[in-house]
């Protein structure tokens, strides 16, 4: 009995001298087919980003899975060319894409992968044992740590979206008094960017536009771009406005005019009706939770009439208003809104 457990500890012993030694020789392959990228003169590491520093971090460390990446993508394994492509999307929404590429932040994922599968698969040994770790440690660290990056960008595009949506209007306020100074368009936009710092998520994204019309593209082209790059119901409008004008002719300043009295509307609305949400589900709970401690009444109050039918009502007035404004504007003059 004494000499099966001798064995079966040696055996033991002996396959994790084995992982061990090609985990050891299989990571040295990798960090000397890693240094060779950097001798690649088209080759650019990746930048620091500020708001992202464990993914700036990780991407920088994780060149040495450049030449698996980019293996992986010529044979189109485990659809490694549809993820980075997705990858080269969100990166573009976030701001980063020049910072990063896409094979950088891949690299990066299975760096992450591989640390907390054996930080997690360590955790499991002393746990549950061998088995326990190698069998529920490695798997879950690896699929955590390879989706943590992803979910740290996501949260980045959500935070900036956000933050171009606050500051949309007084972009556009700030446009319209600099056009009604005798500037053009263009002007207005290479002002406002001038006067914002370089980390302003909407100051960037026109400093791309002016980029696409230095390029030689058209103004319009360079807006519809933006609306690819920007996924924003504000910023559409303000797009889809820009662009109806100049496909016929209208004055900028009035369709600025225009949409710096719709957006603002249209977020104080938003805002409303996120408080309305918040008021209800309070007083849901409220109630539920006095339901249970009280007896029932007698006599059953008439549950409130939703607000949703005055909601849609408004918003048709005020889509209505809007369009009655555009024609105004085309006409040349301008209409005080009636009161609903």
């Amino acid at each position: 009995m004494i000499i099966i457990k001798l064995l079966s500890s040696l055996c033991m012993l002996g396959s994790l001298f084995l992982l061990v030694f090609w985990t050891i020789r299989t990571s040295s392959a990798l960090y000397q087919k890693g240094q060779a990228v950097l001798t690649d003169p088209t080759f650019s590491p990746p930048s620091e980003m500020k708001d992202l520093p464990l993914v700036a971090t990780a991407a920088k460390h994780g060149i040495s899975f450049l030449p698996l990446v980019r293996k992986l993508e010529a044979k189109n394994r485990f659809g490694v060319a549809e993820t980075l492509h997705n990858y080269d999307t969100d990166l573009i929404r976030g701001g980063i894409r020049h910072l990063i590429s896409p094979e950088q932040f891949y690299a990066a994922t299975i760096l992450s992968g591989v640390f907390f599968a054996l930080m997690l698969g360590l955790a499991g040994v002393v746990l549950f044992g061998p088995i326990g770790g190698l069998v529920f440690g490695v798997p879950a660290g690896f699929i955590s740590g390879f989706f943590l990056l992803r979910v740290l960008v996501n949260g980045h595009i959500a935070n900036r979206i956000a933050l171009i949506e606050k500051r949309l209007p007084y972009a556009i306020e700030f446009m319209l008094l600099t056009m009604e100074a005798n500037a053009t368009f263009g002007m207005a936009l290479e002002v406002y960017c001038a006067q914002m710092d370089d980390d302003d998520p909407l100051a960037q994204e026109f400093r791309f536009v002016l980029n696409d019309i230095s390029a030689g593209l058209g103004l319009q082209t360079a807006f519809v771009n933006l609306g690819k790059r920007v996924e924003s119901d504000q910023l559409s409008a303000l797009i889809l406005a820009i662009t109806a004008g100049l496909e016929t002719g209208q004055p900028i300043a009035a369709l600025l005019a225009v949409e710096a009295r719709y957006i603002p509307r249209l977020l104080l609305r938003q805002s409303d009706q996120n408080a309305t949400m918040v008021k209800s589900s309070a007083k849901s709970s409220a109630r539920a939770g006095a339901a249970k401690s009280t007896r029932k009444p007698k006599h059953h109050h008439k549950p409130i009439k939703p607000t949703a039918h005055r909601a849609e009502k408004r918003e048709q007035h005020d889509g209505e208003f809007r369009v009655e404004t555009l024609k105004h504007a085309r006409r040349g003059t301008c209409s005080r809104r009636p009161r609903p």
